[in-house]
Order: C-alpha cells, then structure tokens, then sequence
C-alpha cells in the first residue's frame, strides 16, 4: 500500500510469510493484492500458465494499472492478447469478439495493431496470420509470454522480482545472504505493538489466526480476512455471507459457505443450501 507505514508494512510481511507457511496460500494472496506490500511473481505466473486471465489480471491490478506506463501497458496486452488468441483457437469466436470489444479496445490508439487483432476474426485458424504461424499449443503459448523480459540481462536473477523492476529496464543486484524467517512468536509481539489491547491473549492455533482477522478487517483488508475465514474455518462471519446473497453473489456465497459446512453434512446445511439454490 503507497504511503503505508513501515511497521505496518512490515507487519504485513510478517503475515504474509506465516499465512504461506500455515496453508493460507489464497489468503496471502488476496493480502497481497489488498495492500500492494509483496508481489509475487511465482503466483502471478502460475494463474497465466493455468488460463485463469481475469484473476491474474486482478493480481496484478493491486500493484500497478494498465495506464500507470508504457511497461504496464504491454503487460496487460500481453495477458489480453493471449486470452483472446486462446479464444480464437478455440473456435469460440463469440467470446474472442467480446474480448476484442472489451478487453482490447483500449489498445485501439495503436491503429495497425488494433486492426491486425481484429482480422484475425476472419481466419479459420490462426496460424494463417505470418506472425502467428509457429503458434503452438495453449500451454507452451502461455509458457511463451515473457512478462519478465526486464530480468533476462541480470546477472542475477530475481525468482521473485518486485514489481517496479518489472516496469523498468535495470539489473538486479548480486543476491543477498538468505534471511532467516521469523518465527510464529515474532508475528505475536508484532501485532502486539499495533493492537495492544491484545496483550496476553492465547496465541495458539484458532486465537492467532482470530488475532490477524482482527488486525486486517481494522485496517481495511476485508477480502484477505474472508479468505482466511473461509480457509481456516476459524470464524464464520454471517454479515459477510449475507451481504454476498444480498448482491446475488450466490456462487461466492456458496464458496464461503463451504469453508464451514458441506451440503450433506446435516440437515441445516442442506436446508441453507437449498435456499440458497433455489433463490438463484
């Protein structure tokens, strides 16, 4: 987060690290998108790689916009590109069509490549187009795209780079010892110093992760805290499954709702699932 202190920053580093070692994955990274403290690259990479667009370029929203420079920019047509190519091959041309006219319309400023994308609606197959003739499967067209161009002149690669260096030609710098991680004890006195009235409360299991769900829903971390709701099973907030049927949001509802009870486990499950089917 721009202009976020540093022990609040830091803090969140000390979270991120224990939600990663703990199984939390999806809830660090719906943290780190939040706060835009930590980029990681490695997860960036493996929802390109499994086609999943839209939650890679949600990623990648909460640390740098599609306007913000001429590197963000090819990044997300990198990414817009790909799925659309994706949707050709496919044959789906109804969805190409809508990710033309959604998606990649704000690249129309560049003319020719606007119309290139554009004619290859008219091919039966791709590969026709000159440039696109050793296309190959999905999976190695995915493999192909390289975000990380700015580190292929370094010395030392980063394996996880920080975001700016991938918006900005540079080398990284000859790698620092490893740092040795923090123990769960060091999250403990952390949040401590910013929620002090915490103080003495068990820390083990459930109350830590109660503690850091107090710690990010006070400091505006919403979606990370019901990520980790819904992962640990720790607490289950009933305002946040309301709010979600209220707005129609039915298939995230049933999704957070799975983090406590499964249909078939008694008779009030299915009940509440049944309403919740049935209203949809």
């Amino acid at each position: 987060m721009r202009g976020m202190p540093h022990l609040g920053a830091d803090l969140i580093l000390i979270i991120l690290q224990f939600l990663k070692e703990h199984g939390y994955k999806e809830a660090a990274h719906v943290l780190e998108c939040e706060s835009g403290v930590y980029f990681d690259w490695s997860h960036l990479e493996e929802l390109m790689l499994d086609g999943k667009w839209n939650e890679a370029e949600k990623y990648l929203s909460g640390f740098t916009q599609l306007e913000d420079n001429a590197f963000s920019m090819k990044i997300y047509f990198e990414m817009r590109k790909q799925k659309y190519l994706e949707a050709l091959d496919s044959n789906d041309v109804p969805k190409a069509l809508d990710i033309l006219r959604r998606d990649l319309k704000v690249f129309e400023a560049n003319k020719e490549l606007f119309k290139e994308m554009t004619e290859l609606l008219t091919l039966d197959n791709i590969r026709r187009n000159n440039k696109l003739a050793m296309y190959g499967d999905t999976q190695n067209a995915r493999s192909a795209i390289s975000l990380n161009w700015q580190h292929s002149h370094c010395a030392y690669p980063l394996p996880n780079p920080m975001i700016h260096t991938l918006l900005a030609d540079h080398h990284c710098e000859t790698p620092n010892q490893p740092v040795v991680p923090p123990a769960d004890d060091a999250l403990v006195d952390a949040v401590y110093i910013v929620l002090p009235n915490m103080r003495g409360m068990p820390y083990l299991g459930a109350d830590l992760i109660l503690i850091i769900l107090q710690f990010l829903k006070e400091h505006g971390y919403k979606e990370a805290a019901h990520e980790l709701e819904y992962e640990s099973g720790v607490y289950f907030d009933w305002s946040h499954l309301e709010e979600l049927m209220l707005e129609g949001k039915w298939n995230e509802a049933e999704k957070y709702l799975s983090g406590f009870t499964q249909l078939e486990d008694n008779a009030f499950s299915m009940k509440i699932y049944f309403e919740m089917r049935k209203q949809k």
